[in-house]
């Protein structure tokens, strides 16, 4: 599975990171050409924007991805059964670390990223952390570790007309 979560990082990036592609001389897009990865989300917007680059990213990196989404209840039981079953089928899969982050640290159910992100042979060095909102970042790291990155940021407001408030 480790393996993995390096390809998944391409994967996740290839639509910030496509324009212009890589052309690193230590990064290599075709290195697990061949193989297939198993990555799970719930249906949404960020879904279905990664639902449309995979063939971009198939045809970039040479593997195949077994892509299953589910509705949100459906989602979030079948990733607690299949991590709490230790079977090891779950590649990548989305997850909401304000919910369910330090329970999932804490079962050992994220791989730290911090060394994928830092190896160039593993993430296409036009990749850049800073990239991303720190604070989105920040909620995502347990223990000091990064434990996965955020692909969107919500914010709540609250909007009035002072003249009724």
């Amino acid at each position: 599975m480790v393996r993995w979560l390096a390809l998944v990082l391409g994967f996740l990036f290839l639509g910030t990171t496509c324009p212009g592609l890589s052309n690193a001389q230590n990064f290599d897009w075709q290195a697990y050409k061949g193989t297939t990865i198993r990555v799970i989300q719930n249906k949404g917007t960020s879904g279905l924007a990664i639902e449309s680059l995979l063939p971009e990213f198939e045809k970039l990196a040479g593997i195949k991805v077994q892509y299953e989404t589910y509705t949100e209840d459906q989602y979030r039981q079948k990733v607690l059964l299949e991590l709490g079953a230790g079977t090891g089928g779950l590649d990548a899969f989305y997850t909401f670390a304000a919910q369910e982050g330090l329970k999932f640290w804490r079962s050992g159910w994220y791989e730290p990223l911090d060394q994928y992100l830092k190896n160039p042979r593993l993430t296409d060095p036009s990749f850049d952390l800073a990239d991303i909102s720190k604070v989105a970042v920040q909620g995502n790291i347990y223990d000091g570790k990064l434990t996965s990155l955020p692909i969107q940021q919500n914010t709540t407001m609250l909007y009035y007309r002072k003249d009724l408030f």
